[in-house]
């Protein structure tokens, strides 16, 4: 049960982010390395926070690529940080 929660980024969300030592940056360097694909999305790919969130996961799935996600509405400062240190614009 540890393993699910850890593998699917449910573990991280559960602990207090004054207890995570890592700064933004390497926590998104983190999220990089897990997989070749990011998806960047609202909501996860068990429950995606709208239409286009779940049509991106199904064609994912369906064409079976491997891929980690990072939820842009639980995570917002390191999204922030993210696209501040590689200077984007929105």
């Amino acid at each position: 049960m540890v393993i699910d929660l850890i593998e699917s980024d449910e573990f991280i969300n559960m602990i207090p982010s004054e207890c995570i030592k890592t700064n933004a940056l390497e926590r998104i360097k983190l999220t990089l390395s897990k997989s070749p694909v990011v998806v960047f999305m609202k909501g996860s790919p068990k429950e995606p926070a709208d239409g286009y969130q779940r049509e991106v996961i199904e064609m994912m799935d369906k064409c079976r690529v491997r891929y980690t996600h990072f939820d842009v509405l639980k995570d917002s400062v390191r999204l922030i940080s993210f696209l501040n240190h590689f200077n984007y614009r929105t």
